[in-house]
């Protein structure tokens, strides 16, 4: 019998690990610092500490955590509807955003597809596509920021993905709304377009891409 390594899949051996960041009580003791001095900025941490209302959700959760949770999100997708005006079978719920990443990755890629992605931006794009034997292309970024226009003449017929994070994680640069809608226009209809937007938050208006959900793949 051989190793289990002779069983993996290829591209599985040659994935590089994904270094998640640190607890903050490791960061203070390494540097000397108070743990309620520090704030994590790339964790996508909250300084303030739990909404109220979180923690009230979830004290009622736990009057119930002996039932079998639903699986489907089926609750919070009918509120998100509601927000975004939208239907439940336009939402995905991921445990993180890297989740629902690694599944878009997992449904679209083969060996021999492209994405096009940042030189700078979140590792994982460049994780799921290794993982699945598809090619990165990182496409260089001037100042640490997106270039749009490079983004787009990057893309293929061999392009499946494209994925676009504002703000930038991890070098926090951002794109005009009105830019990030026309690149998402301009893109073939066999591309998928993932916008990241994991800190929104920080964005005074962010692009939305609802105008744009009007083909089939939306249906």
């Amino acid at each position: 019998m051989g190793s289990y390594s002779d069983l993996a899949n290829r591209p599985v051996l040659t994935q590089p690990v994904y270094e998640a960041g640190r607890p903050i009580e490791v960061v203070a003791r390494e540097f000397g610092l108070d743990p309620a001095s520090v704030i994590k900025l790339a964790s996508n941490e909250n300084p303030l500490g739990p909404s109220p209302l979180g923690l009230t959700a979830a004290r009622q959760a736990l009057e119930v955590c002996h039932l079998y949770p639903d699986g489907g999100s089926t609750f919070l997708r009918e509120k998100l509807a509601k927000k975004w005006n939208l239907t439940p079978n336009n939402f995905v719920i991921g445990n993180g955003s890297n989740e629902v990443m690694i599944l878009l990755a997992q449904a679209f890629l083969r060996p021999g597809d492209e994405v096009v992605f940042g030189s700078q931006a979140f590792i994982v794009y460049k994780l799921a596509t290794m993982l699945f034997g598809a090619t990165a292309v990182e496409v260089p970024m001037p100042g640490f920021r997106h270039d749009l226009k490079a983004m787009r003449a990057a893309v293929t017929s061999r392009t499946r993905i494209l994925f676009l994070a504002s703000p930038n994680n991890p070098t926090g640069g951002t794109d005009e709304p009105a830019d990030i809608l026309a690149l998402a226009d301009s893109l073939p209809e066999d591309v998928i377009f993932c916008l990241d937007e994991a800190y929104a938050e920080y964005l005074e208006e962010s692009a939305d891409l609802r105008p744009l959900m009007a083909g089939p793949a939306y249906a």
